[in-house]
């Protein structure tokens, strides 16, 4: 009597013809939202936590709009300041990649600093 893992009904959406494709294999679960809201309800602990991660990724979603409207060296500064370390752990082809700057951008406003 358990709902499937996943629901493949919930794909099909009648108004829309919906496609899911992911770039790896991945799960999807879908919840019962009657269930969800009555376990949140009744288990504060678990309501709590899902509202702090749902702020971190908000926080993180925002972070990312904040930076995309920055110019170049604003970006390097901001990412610098949020992970001193990053440069350490990270290749500057990548973190040029993420801030949408080119590597010569990237090495040019690092030298400035």
């Amino acid at each position: 009597n358990d709902p499937p893992l996943i629901n493949y009904g919930a794909f099909i959406d009648k108004i829309a013809r919906n496609t899911i494709q992911a770039l790896e294999s991945c799960r999807i679960l879908t919840i019962q939202i009657d269930a969800f809201r009555e376990l949140l309800q009744t288990d504060i602990i678990l309501a709590n936590n899902f509202l702090l991660r749902a702020n971190q990724v908000l926080h993180e979603l925002n972070y990312f709009v904040e930076l995309s409207l920055m110019d170049s060296k604003a970006k390097v500064i901001s990412i610098l300041n949020r992970n001193p370390h990053i440069l350490a752990n990270v290749s500057k082809k990548l973190i040029a990649s993420l801030l949408n700057i080119s590597q010569e951008t990237l090495s040019r406003i690092l030298q400035e600093l």
